[in-house]
């Protein structure tokens, strides 16, 4: 035996309560799911390579063996899980709702419900994976998912809405509301508010609705005015709510404020009105003798320098350096006064020409003196015609009227013209006591009466054409019209051709002239109501004209000569004549109605 010395054997001493505690390690793990066989239960300390063996918990099952070995490294062996936790059946969904499952369906799990929106939970919102027994279940009932109610919609005074007939408002259901309508001329309830609300929730429990019912009210706004404005649009006799006026200034005025005004729901225009503002001077002022510089612009802000020049002839006064005017901040032009003289002012006061003395005729315009460059015009009395100048003379510097001063001598006024023929006046409209004029016929037309007149005035008497050029009163008969030319004067020559009416038969010339005696040749006939027989042979058609006498028209006597021919010639119609004998008998008998016609015109004429 090996003996020690005192200091080892202390040492070896200390370290035997060491290797003690190495040959027994702590108590084997606990767990939720399983617990210790009752034998290891009560034990503090197990040796290397002792084990252990666990039994499950309620709520839980064993997936592999359950025993831990305590190892040569004095720990437990691997204490990977060995018992499952039981799963509850599936929970279940509610209608319009879902599920929220937080981690799994095992034991201990916890799972939540929740509603769409527009739905309420009705009962609870979690449930539990318990134990019951020996197995495992949810510990409440699955909740539902109920919509979510609103109260009837609020009633407004002078209106109504679109669910008056609905026993029921849920979630999302909306109403429309309207005025009620009155009666013509008079001012319509405007609807202020939002036509429509729905219902909702905040909660998702209770229901609301989305907003205030809107209310029915007369609202009338004053005719809108903007001083030096103008409406464009939204005229109107009476303005309600919501209605709109856009507004304008005038020219040279600028707008401050909207442009666009509304009536809003307590009558009155929102935003206020706007301002018209002075932004331009008016047109510079117009200064004689001058002009202003060329500028395209029409407007004339505060500031605006306007500058003038003088016109031909004039020139600067002495002393004024630049001709302008200035735009103040009053839009007033700043004061002015003549910029330019003539430049021939002296000439004025020392050029003078004669008052002009005008025998028949007078002087436009008539004032005393006239000075250097005044212009006057000349006029004729009536009867009388300046010879050789338009009548337009100017003041010049020898103190003479340029042209010299005319005269008004006689004149006749301007000769008519003649139908188909000409004139050799040409451009002159003067015609001075002596003139002439003269007149030819165009090609086929002879002229009739004198065929040159002369302007002449015997001592005293106004002038006067010598000869007239005649002329025909329009000639118009009853009963017919004129089938030749239609003018309202006839001069002489002109030849007329008449026609009468149907049913009238033309008595007299059917063709009748103008004479130099102012009368027509022959005398104008007439129409007198005839009596027409119409025979149609083929393709012909014959009218047969009588002139009835007095005799005639009460002749109602079967043999009168009249019914015979007449019943002669329908008895011709029925017989096998040719059509050329036919022709000649009918001619025949028109030749002798028309020999009859002129014997009675005969004995009327002797008459």
């Amino acid at each position: 035996m090996v003996s020690l010395t005192s200091g080892k054997q202390r040492s070896y001493i200390a370290t035997i309560p060491l290797l003690l505690a190495a040959a027994f390690i702590v108590a084997p793990p606990r767990f939720h799911f399983a617990e210790l066989k009752e034998e290891y239960r009560n034990r503090s300390k197990f040796a290397v390579n002792s084990t252990v063996e666990y039994n499950c918990r309620s709520g839980y099952t064993k997936v592999q063996r359950s025993i831990l070995h305590c190892t040569s490294h004095s720990e437990w062996s691997d204490t990977s899980y060995f018992f499952l936790a039981k799963s509850c059946r599936h929970p279940g969904e509610p209608e319009n709702g879902r599920l929220v499952i937080l981690s799994d369906l095992t034991f201990g799990a916890t799972v939540n419900f929740i509603c769409e929106e527009g739905y309420r939970l009705i009962g609870h919102a979690e449930r539990k994976c318990v134990l019951e027994g020996s197995q495992v279940t949810w510990d409440r009932d699955i909740p539902y998912c109920q919509v979510i109610p609103c109260l009837p919609p609020p009633k407004i005074e002078h209106g109504t809405h679109t669910g008056t007939t609905m026993e029921e408002f849920n979630y999302g259901t909306s109403v429309t509301y309207q005025c009620d309508t009155v009666e013509r001329g008079q001012v319509p309830f405007s609807l202020i508010g939002e036509p429509s609300i729905h219902c909702t929730s905040t909660d998702n429990v209770n229901g609301d609705w989305s907003g205030p019912a809107p209310k029915c009210k007369v609202v009338s706004c004053k005719q809108p005015k903007v001083p030096n404005g103008k409406q464009m649009t939204g005229y109107s006799l009476v303005y309600t709510y919501r209605a709109s006026v856009l507004f304008e200034c005038e020219h040279r005025y600028t707008l401050k404020g909207s442009n666009i005004l509304l009536c809003n729901e307590n009558g009155e225009w929102d935003p206020q009105s706007p301002v018209c503002e002075r932004s331009s001077c008016d047109d510079p002022p117009y200064i004689s003798n001058t002009f202003r510089d060329h500028s395209n612009s029409n407007l004339f802000p505060a500031e605006t320098v306007v500058k003038y020049n003088c016109v031909g002839g004039y020139e600067l006064i002495p002393g004024i350096s630049s001709a302008s005017v200035t735009c103040q901040k009053n839009f007033t032009w700043s004061k002015h006064q003549e910029f330019c003289r003539s430049k021939h002012i002296s000439l004025w006061f020392k050029i003078r020409c004669p008052s002009p003395d005008i025998r028949n005729g007078r002087v436009r315009p008539r004032k005393e003196p006239y000075v250097y460059e005044d212009e006057i015009h000349i006029e004729c009395d009536r009867g009388y015609a300046l010879k050789g100048n338009y009548g337009l003379m100017k003041c010049e510097r020898n103190h003479e009227w340029h042209p010299p001063l005319p005269i008004c001598e006689p004149a006749c006024e301007p000769p008519a013209h003649i139908s188909n023929g000409w004139d050799n006046r040409g451009w002159r409209n003067v015609f001075l006591v002596g003139s002439t004029v003269s007149y030819s016929c165009n090609r086929g037309w002879s002229l009739v009466g004198v065929s040159s007149i002369r302007c002449t005035a015997d001592d005293g008497e106004t002038p006067h054409w010598d000869a007239p050029i005649p002329r025909c009163p329009n000639p118009v008969i009853e009963n017919g019209k004129q089938i030749s030319t239609h003018e309202t004067e006839y001069t002489v020559g002109n030849r007329v051709e008449f026609q009468c009416e149907s049913g009238y038969i033309l008595e007299g010339s059917k063709s009748i002239e103008c004479q130099t005696n102012g009368n027509w040749d022959p005398p104008m006939p007439s129409c007198i109501k005839g009596l027409s027989i119409l025979v149609r042979i083929g393709p012909y058609l014959l009218q047969l004209n009588h002139i009835p006498s007095v005799s005639d028209l009460q002749e109602q006597q079967i043999n009168s000569p009249l019914c015979n021919m007449v019943r002669e010639s329908v008895k011709l119609l029925h017989c096998s004549l040719s059509l050329a004998e036919l022709r000649t008998h009918l001619e025949a008998q028109k030749l002798y109605l028309e020999i009859q016609k002129l014997k009675r015109g005969l004995q009327k004429y002797k008459k």
